[in-house]
């Protein structure tokens, strides 16, 4: 049952990789795309106003800031959705709650109530 897990968690890994590579083409379209805009617009309307070169340099700090928080804002929704991912400690948490155990009566409890089964029998023993 574990290897089983393991291809799971090693599949997921797999199919991140992807995802990663479509996350760094998407924060280098997100610098390069308002750099080149902005800058060919600025020295555009540098040679129509007769400013060169304050417009296109204004353009190019613009652009900066434009794209350093685009980054910032794709950045903090790729660790969003990365925190909701179920990891392999998480993965591996869930299954020991998950996990049933029968108690001296028959009946079965998760591990909470199962704890307290023993700790309950281990303190009747210690009485005796």
């Amino acid at each position: 049952m574990e290897t089983q897990e393991k291809k799971s968690v090693n599949q997921q890994k797999q199919d991140n990789n992807p995802l990663a590579i479509s996350f760094a083409l998407e924060l280098g379209y997100s610098i390069a795309i308002p750099l080149v805009v902005l800058a060919l617009g600025g020295r555009f309307l540098d040679k129509k106003l007769g400013t060169s070169p304050f417009l296109f340099l204004s353009a190019v700090v613009l652009s900066v800031f434009l794209s350093s928080f685009i980054v910032y804002k794709k950045s903090k929704q790729a660790i969003g959705s990365f925190e909701k991912t179920p990891t392999v400690e998480n993965s591996e948490n869930k299954e020991t709650v998950k996990d049933e155990v029968v108690t001296e009566n028959g009946e079965e409890a998760n591990n909470s109530k199962a704890n307290e089964v023993s700790e309950a029998s281990e303190a009747n023993e210690v009485k005796s």
